[in-house]
């Protein structure tokens, strides 16, 4: 195609942005997204987005050699790629479909067009090239981004609402006619949407504790824990993060589901995905990376956790505890130095920064120790580049990464998957922003599956490990027995 057109035209709707996803729910095969910085506000949390689904799709699967079967789609038809780079094929198509920036009518936010998707653990095998042997009963791709012609936009610092429509054809006329169809579709579907009550509303959580029962033991996570401690003491490596996981029956629509726990798990990054096979509901307050159109790139790992108090004085005491734990402390730095080496790989010389270290920020059910670490991308490289340097994010992996990556296959029986990855955007400018996905479910077949963990350092106890993981995910547990109307 070699002509484009942008439309972008304000909205206006009374019902809260993140419910417009409503409007779309049938409308195609994949369904949906939603991009939602659920807490509304805040420099991480400005900007939501959301769409009617898929005009182009890209997918992933690695194969035992650390190469992947690539399936491109579009339009009807599908390409097929076998045994080749994911994360070289993925920088391939995205040049496919960029817009040049002169097509674009404006720029309300740093997404108006691209793609939406994620990038699972397990496509770092491929960077690596060394095999995994957890078992993979989820089976959805390992990586996965849809092209966005039509993308919603809501601004929550100015209250606006934006509308972002590319068209494309073979001259100016016909591409303002693909423009034109697809706004109006857009706006046909809002139109007709009638919506109803929140689907969160008058939900309650069971009383007590809803967390069921793990896939692994506490007795199990404590002998890994304690393996880790002694692969530390030989010097195979600094600090693991270690993980488990839960499935348990859902008995609810995914999307009653991630209202709940939007309502109740609010967070910067999270988000709403639809997949054919599967649903991915994900309340992440984690950056993984982030690139602007200037050039600058930004990761925020995240290493120590408390729990929320009961009263604010309990809470006050959780939150001295974390700042002061030289514990915690040294797992974010740890984490943070390897952040600057990765960005170092693919920054100018000189320009990568710590501009926070070790800050607690406060989200609903915990509070967290935060760090960023900024730098300019070199000339010549693209975003994916600086993806293929960074991933998986070492707040999930541990240091050095590569060993801490061999040390958690050996232990972790089945594969991550979509949890410890990325969610987020690729955008036609070349910008990017990815989550680190975590204190996420992947809803398939009647089946809720999320992952928890934290990082094993030299001074960890078991036991403490145990308890801090189970703190993690009983925002999601609660969420799910809240929409099934019992617990596990």
């Amino acid at each position: 195609m070699s002509a484009h057109h942008h439309i972008l035209e304000r909205c206006t709707h009374e019902t809260p942005f993140w419910r417009l996803v409503e409007a779309f729910r049938g409308s195609r095969r994949d369904g949906p997204w939603l991009l939602d910085s659920a807490l509304d506000g805040g420099r991480l949390g400005r900007f939501s987005y959301l769409g009617p689904g898929a005009d182009a799709l890209f997918e992933a699967r690695r194969r035992p050699d650390g190469l992947a079967d690539i399936s491109i789609a579009a339009k009807g038809c599908e390409e097929r790629l076998e045994g080749v780079d994911p994360f070289a094929a993925l920088c391939a198509w995205r040049r496919r479909w960029s817009v040049p920036a002169g097509a674009f009518a404006g720029r309300p936010a740093p997404f108006v067009h691209g793609a939406v998707g994620w990038i699972g653990y397990e496509a770092g095998h491929c960077i690596e090239r060394f095999p995994d042997t957890g078992v993979d009963d989820l089976g959805l791709p390992d990586i996965r981004f849809a092209v966005q012609d039509a993308v919603l936009i809501r601004d929550h610092a100015s209250g606006e609402t934006w509308l972002s429509v590319m068209g494309h054809g073979r001259d100016g006329a016909c591409a303002r006619d693909a423009a034109a169809r697809l706004a109006g579709a857009v706006r046909a579907r809002l139109d007709a949407w009638s919506p109803g009550p929140d689907p969160a509303a008058g939900l309650a959580a069971p009383p007590g504790d809803v967390l069921p029962v793990p896939a692994v033991s506490e007795d199990a996570y404590r002998g890994q824990v304690r393996a880790i401690r002694r692969d530390i003491r030989d010097g195979r490596v600094f600090e693991c993060c270690l993980t488990h996981r839960f499935e348990q029956a859902l008995a609810a629509d995914p999307w009653t589901l991630y209202a709940v726990l939007r309502r109740d798990n609010p967070a910067p990054f999270a988000g709403f995905l639809s997949h054919r096979d599967a649903t991915v509901i994900c309340s992440s307050p984690e950056r993984f990376l982030r690139l602007d159109e200037r050039g600058m790139l930004e990761t925020r790992p995240i290493k120590g956790t408390r729990p929320r108090g009961a009263g604010p004085a309990e809470d006050a005491r959780l939150r001295d505890e974390l700042t002061a734990s030289a514990k915690d402390r040294a797992e974010n730095v740890m984490i943070v130095d390897l952040a600057r080496n990765d960005l170092g790989r693919v920054c100018e010389t000189g320009s990568v920064h710590v501009t926070g270290l070790c800050e607690v920020e406060g989200y609903a059910n915990v509070w967290q120790l935060v760090s960023t670490v900024r730098g300019r991308l070199r000339a010549g490289l693209d975003g994916i580049d600086a993806v293929r340097a960074c991933f998986p994010g070492g707040s999930m992996t541990g240091a050095p990464k590569i060993e801490a990556m061999k040390v958690i296959d050996e232990l972790e029986r089945h594969a991550r998957g979509i949890y410890a990855g990325a969610i987020g955007w690729l955008e036609s400018s070349g910008a990017l922003d990815l989550n680190v996905v975590i204190r996420t479910i992947v809803a398939r077949d009647g089946r809720a599956t999320y992952g928890t963990g934290g990082a094993v350092t030299a001074d960890s106890e078991p036991g403490a490990e145990w308890r801090e993981s189970l703190d993690k995910v009983r925002a999601l547990a609660r969420a799910i027995a809240t929409v099934s109307g019992n617990p596990p």
